[in-house]
């Protein structure tokens, strides 16, 4: 996956060999890293704070 720059991330299925484009996350994504589980993206936008994508849409992190 990418992520380092800008509001595009691309993620890509290694054992199918295929990627794509995650709609633009609000402000920059930075720091992109998945869940232990896997359930969920998470990226770190410099404006936003944690950013999540939950495989339909990103939104931020809630913190209790």
């Amino acid at each position: 996956m990418s992520g380092d720059s800008g509001s595009t991330v691309t993620v890509w299925d290694v054992h199918g060999g295929q990627h794509r484009n995650l709609p633009p996350a609000r402000g920059s994504a930075h720091c992109v890293q998945w869940a232990p589980d896997g359930s969920a993206l998470y990226a770190v936008s410099w404006t936003f704070g944690v950013l999540r994508w939950d495989g339909t849409q990103w939104s931020l992190l809630q913190i209790p």
